[in-house]
């Protein structure tokens, strides 16, 4: 584990469920921040979260990966009641601060500060504690 640690932190692997993925030389070794990456695609993003908010129903527990796109979902659930959110990402776990209907689980773990997510074993097990309805990634 010390190992997958220290080559995802020098850029050449990516910790993955069972192992680790290469790092495609082709592929920038520095992750683009979050704020980066809200910025493309606003308009598709929006309209992606306003369908997906539209499947969610009182009584479901859903998963929000990190991401930008994720986050326009959580920002949509504000009027939701009775469900249950849990995330991997800091930015979508603050946008659900304001939807009072919703209880939120974070995951834990290690955090990557440019895409504010957490990962490693802990974000892992903690998402084998509980079922899910829906995932949106």
């Amino acid at each position: 584990r010390n190992d997958l640690a220290f080559l995802e932190k020098q850029g050449i692997a990516v910790r993955a469920y069972g192992g680790a993925l290469i790092c495609d030389s082709t592929t920038p070794s520095v992750e683009p921040s979050v704020e980066d990456k809200s910025a493309l695609n606003t308009a598709m993003k929006r309209s992606v979260a306003k369908a997906a908010v539209e499947l969610i129903q009182p009584g479901h527990r859903v998963i929000l990966d990190s991401g930008t796109t994720t986050f326009e979902i959580a920002r949509l659930m504000r009027k939701h009641t009775d469900v249950i959110a849990m995330t991997n990402g800091m930015n979508v776990a603050n946008a659900l601060l304001e939807a009072e209907g919703v209880e939120l689980l974070m995951t834990g773990g290690h955090l990557r500060r440019q895409s504010q997510s957490f990962y490693g074993d802990q974000a892992e097990q903690s998402l084998q504690n509980y079922h899910f309805d829906m995932l949106f990634l």
